[in-house]
């Protein structure tokens, strides 16, 4: 499924480049309002599902913005309220995929047999961009309004993507079975490594105080399978600006492991094809943090692409159109 962020009108032929770079994306939402259907002009979510804005949390106020964009048009604003004591966590947004090919089950293939072994056969990825707006002096900025996702898997696999209070992304992944874990290792990255493991859980956070302070941020993850030895490659990426980032290059990899996930422990069921949430926790009152374009790409993606701007698919949309005009004549 191709998607392009926000609604804007170009030449066919240019909006088609333009959408190109997002192939493999099943699942967009890039809150252009607090509609709860697909793709239309005031939805949460562009393609892929529906989602909704919670309501009635008293840790977190929720709600879709406009006056200062982070990748252009709307965007999702979180605050913990300044009256708040700090302390405690909330759901931003609930997302409901279409079916199990735009949801986290697109991950799940066909278990990779090695060794007299079945291994889970996980290939996707899965990005946002982030803006955290509040500045603290007192302690490093906390991150953990990172927005952090929660995936439950039919097959005994739960991972979360979220913030950590010095300014860590941490990918964690836990397996609802003891020993859901053979062949553990940490791999290292220019920014930080993989840290701490036991039978039934990996924690990877490593980033440091490269998520911390006011600013725009491009983060994602990634997972990937060797076909012929079942051994998956977690990797968690991150930029301090909306720009690119290339997955096969080290130039933005925060940190990494391996691992096996056996079937005979962890099930051959596919990641969770239902509801998933996007939420928070807050320890400090007037915590704010916007977050626009979240995706989800069926197989591991080559890149997480920049969201191109207004301005720049206005400029395309013109030039489309002088070259339709100039054909014309």
């Amino acid at each position: 499924m191709i998607t392009v962020k926000k609604s804007f009108v170009v030449a066919g032929a240019l909006l088609g480049c333009v959408a190109a770079a997002n192939a493999g994306v099943v699942f967009q939402a890039d809150f252009n309002g607090s509609g709860n259907g697909t793709g239309g002009a005031g939805d949460i979510v562009t393609s892929g599902g529906t989602g909704s804005l919670a309501t009635g949390n008293a840790n977190f106020a929720a709600s879709i913005q406009g006056t200062t964009p982070v990748t252009g048009g709307n965007y999702l604003n979180t605050l913990w309220p300044s009256t708040g004591s700090g302390g405690g966590s909330g759901t931003y947004v609930t997302y409901t995929p279409t079916n199990a090919a735009s949801s986290f089950a697109s991950f799940v293939g066909t278990p990779v047999s090695s060794g007299g072994r079945s291994y889970l056969n996980m290939n996707g990825g899965y990005d946002v961009f982030t803006r955290l707006n509040v500045a603290d002096t007192t302690v490093p900025r906390s991150a953990e309004w990172l927005g952090a996702i929660t995936v439950m898997d039919n097959s005994g696999v739960v991972f979360t993507f979220n913030g950590l209070g010095w300014g860590a992304a941490r990918l964690q992944i836990n397996t609802t079975a003891t020993n859901g874990f053979t062949d553990y290792t940490k791999l290292s990255g220019p920014n930080g490594s993989a840290t701490g493991s036991v039978t039934n859980v990996a924690y990877m956070d490593g980033i440091g105080d490269f998520y911390n302070g006011v600013g725009s941020y491009h983060l994602g993850f990634t997972f990937s399978t060797d076909q012929t030895t079942g051994l998956i490659t977690a990797k968690v990426f991150g930029r301090k600006d909306m720009e690119a980032i290339d997955t096969t290059a080290t130039t933005d990899l925060q940190y990494s492991a391996s691992f096996h996930l056996d079937t005979a422990t962890v099930g051959t069921g596919p990641i969770s094809s239902g509801v998933w949430h996007q939420s928070g926790w807050a320890n400090i009152a007037g915590e704010s943090a916007d977050y626009d374009t979240v995706r989800l790409y069926a197989g591991t993606p080559a890149s997480f692409d920049a969201v191109p701007e207004p301005a720049s698919l206005s400029l395309l949309g013109l030039g489309g159109l002088t070259l339709l005009r100039r054909r014309r004549h």
